[in-house]
């Protein structure tokens, strides 16, 4: 069960993902000089990377000043581009999800308001609040398109198995003539799973100057539970996926929807609901926090034996909770909204890659698409 965690979080492992860290953190600051302005975090997977990455920039600088350019630098979106419907009865591709989203962030760029980008909001006004998420980082803010005029530059960092999903992605932002970006493609198990015509892709995009490839031998974060990925959860909502493309003429006619949210800190509760979870969150994070610092400042001899100590400590706090099931993933979801005071239905689902699904009130749904038909 838990132990094959000393897999997943083998010293080489761990210091491969904390290089990758560092191979970020130089990346944005090249892009920094080159006017790109904004970062996109796509997926949950990513986000342990670019805050790694923030800790590699305070271990190559001990100036302040150098810190609060950066952040003052760069505006971050945690804007998610989920293909998952769970079991809503669409007709309708992850290509064609993925292009919904790749038109709210269009959306964004360029300071316009559609049905897409309004729904989306919506969705944060009224299921994220409803679930008291924390949505400081989901909303499409004023600032992010700022002095935006004829520079519609933008980092995209995401993570990569089989190419699909990001080649999906690419052609979506041709579509909608995004043509100012630049992906840092962090790529799991060394590209080994990488399928030809997405690599084709991948590497098209590299020769025109708008790709970096960072390989990484485990991306321990990906599809994973929250408690591996700095405890983010991504959340869908398929009936009202459903019922958006089915009841709002501009979804039916282009044939693309989405309906996601991320759920940033969805294991906040842990040190109510289960001191030992907490402790074993505290230590995953930790661990890429340690690699960096021992791969930039100085090696630590006891590196690897204190990684085994820390994976055997982690087991023994699981006990019987199997992070590699996604019904724990469902559990500790629900838990954190459950007593939330909600007219929502909140029936939970969740599916293989810990994505957590969650049904909604038809009142919801019917005044989130009469609104979305008013745009």
């Amino acid at each position: 069960m838990n132990s094959t965690l000393f897999n997943h979080l083998s010293t080489e492992n761990v210091l491969s993902y904390s290089q990758a860290c560092i191979d970020i953190c130089s990346e944005f600051l090249t892009l920094k000089d080159e006017d790109f302005k904004r970062i996109i975090i796509p997926s949950r997977g990513a986000y342990p990377f670019y805050i790694g990455s923030k800790t590699a920039l305070r271990c190559l600088t001990d100036s302040k000043f150098d810190l609060l350019n950066f952040e003052l630098q760069f505006t971050t979106w945690l804007l998610p581009f989920t293909s998952d419907w769970g079991h809503a009865k669409i007709n309708v591709s992850s290509k064609q999800m993925r292009k919904f989203w790749v038109r709210v962030l269009a959306d964004c760029l360029r300071q316009t308001s559609s049905p897409y980008s309004g729904f989306y909001e919506d969705i944060i006004d009224t299921v994220g609040k409803n679930l008291t998420i924390n949505t400081s980082q989901l909303k499409l803010k004023n600032t992010f398109g700022k002095n935006s005029a004829n520079n519609e530059k933008f980092i995209f960092i995401d993570t990569v198995v089989s190419g699909q999903a990001i080649c999906e992605i690419i052609e979506a932002f041709y579509d909608f003539d995004l043509v100012d970006f630049y992906i840092i493609a962090i790529i799991d198990n060394s590209g080994s799973q990488l399928k030809k015509e997405y690599k084709d892709i991948i590497e098209r995009e590299k020769s025109r100057g708008k790709l970096k490839q960072i390989y990484v031998k485990k991306i321990y974060s990906e599809d994973a539970s929250p408690l591996l990925n700095s405890g983010i959860s991504s959340i869908v909502f398929p009936s009202l996926i459903e019922s958006a493309i089915n009841d709002i003429p501009e979804f039916r006619h282009n044939n693309f929807v989405g309906g996601g949210i991320w759920f940033i800190d969805s294991i906040s509760h842990l040190r109510s609901l289960n001191p030992n979870l907490n402790f074993v969150r505290a230590v995953i994070n930790q661990f890429t926090f340690s690699g960096v610092r021992h791969l930039l400042d100085s090696k630590n001899p006891w590196f690897s034996d204190q990684v085994t100590d820390n994976v055997e400590q982690i087991i023994s706090k699981l006990g019987n909770f199997n992070i590699f099931d996604q019904n724990m993933s469902k559990d500790i979801i629900y838990d954190r909204i459950r007593n939330k005071d909600s007219d929502f239905d909140k029936t939970i689902d969740v599916s293989s890659s810990h994505v957590i699904r969650i049904g909604l009130d038809e009142k919801i749904i019917g005044d989130i698409i009469k609104r979305t038909k008013k745009i």
